[in-house]
């Protein structure tokens, strides 16, 4: 069985959470936001180390119904490994549960599992083909939600 990330807290802001999930219920609150505190750096640490020698070449998941393939990305160096894969409209909408921000834009969505192994997913936006992709905002996503095949 491969090492999961369900068991992690994020502890950033405007997460994304199962607040059924008992994970939570004796977590400790964050004290900066309104929010939990997030898993311990070591522990994150290690459990990142382990799913990233386990998936040297990529990483399939499932999140809400929807399985995606994530391409294993490294820095030059290699020491800064992630994973991530362009999604379609409709896999954004299963995963948030919600439409684009607008329809005057294009709009371009990225998933990402981070180094740290949270969970996000990045919009960019255009107003036509003649224009450039600009970053839009992220949305942060409970590991709750992700399970690693």
């Amino acid at each position: 069985m491969k090492t999961q990330i369900k068991n992690l807290i994020s502890g950033r802001k405007d997460v994304i959470i199962d607040e059924t999930n008992a994970k939570y219920d004796n977590a400790n609150k964050s004290t900066s936001h309104n929010g939990f505190a997030g898993t311990n750096k070591e522990e994150r640490i290690e459990i990142a180390r382990r799913v990233i020698e386990e998936n040297p070449d990529g990483l399939n998941i499932e999140i809400k119904g929807v399985f995606l393939s994530l391409n294993r990305i490294s820095s030059e160096s290699g020491k800064t490994v992630w994973f991530e894969s362009g999604i379609t409209e409709d896999e954004y909408k299963r995963i948030l549960g919600c439409d684009y921000p607008s329809i005057q834009s294009q709009w371009s969505a990225t998933f990402l599992i981070n180094k740290d192994m949270t969970v996000e997913i990045q919009l960019a936006k255009r107003k036509n083909d003649n224009s450039t992709w600009k970053y839009n905002r992220n949305f942060n996503i409970g590991e709750e939600f992700v399970t690693i095949l």
